[in-house]
């Protein structure tokens, strides 16, 4: 893999760790910083990319510019030989992976925030549990984020961006685990510590470093076989 390039493409995502991970495995990935997914996808086929991590806003603005893709919010994309770009998602695996490690209580799972990562990461979180919702601006379904209780959720899973500023009240009198996708800002992480019934609790850096070995793993496979059937 030493002669390909690969690259994380986002909007104001200078905090991203993701290149950090990379580069301690000796691969050249850089950060595509843009402002639209056409400027993003413009430089990864200006740069010659062979792959790229995609976070926010563009997990689901990218589907369509894609020749094919298995997911409805897209984390990976491999570019074959011939140009045609292969979407992926490997934040539900990941998240799953690294949320049992936490060895989380039984009971309801709570999702904070509908983004883009939501659909990818939601049929994951309830293979084994009940799952709701909560939105600053819910869809069908979700219900409003001020209705939020964290005492009726064993697992709290929050997916909205620090940058937002949200405010929880960690009220729980029962056993929970609390997950926190962030990893720029970890005030909310030390609230859910604070409370004696926070069994286990994590920010997003384990997620970040498990679907980034998924997608090299991915990357690896359909490059040296040069070849993808759909």
């Amino acid at each position: 893999m030493e002669d390909r390039m690969f690259a994380l493409i986002g909007s104001n995502i200078q905090y991203s760790k993701s290149k950090e991970w990379f580069d301690k495995q000796s691969i050249r990935y850089d950060v595509i910083d843009a402002s639209s997914v056409y400027e993003a996808l413009y430089k990864v086929k200006e740069g010659g990319y062979n792959g790229f991590n995609v976070t926010t806003p563009y997990k689901e603005e990218i589907i369509p510019l894609l020749h094919y893709s298995d997911s409805r919010s897209v984390n990976c994309v491999v570019v074959l030989p011939d140009g045609r770009r292969i979407g992926t998602s490997f934040d539900g695996p990941a998240l799953f992976k690294t949320l049992m490690d936490l060895n989380p209580p039984n009971g309801l799972c709570a999702i904070l925030g509908n983004g883009g990562v939501l659909p990818a990461i939601l049929p994951f979180l309830a293979i084994n549990r009940p799952v709701h919702v909560y939105a600053r601006r819910p869809k069908m379904g979700e219900q409003p984020l001020e209705n939020f209780n964290a005492d009726d959720y064993a697992v709290i899973v929050n997916t909205i961006p620090f940058t937002a500023n949200l405010q929880l009240n960690f009220n729980n009198t029962k056993p929970f685990t609390y997950y926190d996708l962030n990893y720029a800002d970890h005030r909310l992480l030390e609230q859910a510590k604070a409370n004696p019934m926070c069994v286990s609790c994590s920010d997003g850096i384990p997620m970040l470093e498990t679907q980034a070995a998924m997608s090299l793993d991915w990357w690896k496979d359909i490059l040296n076989n040069k070849k993808f059937s759909k």
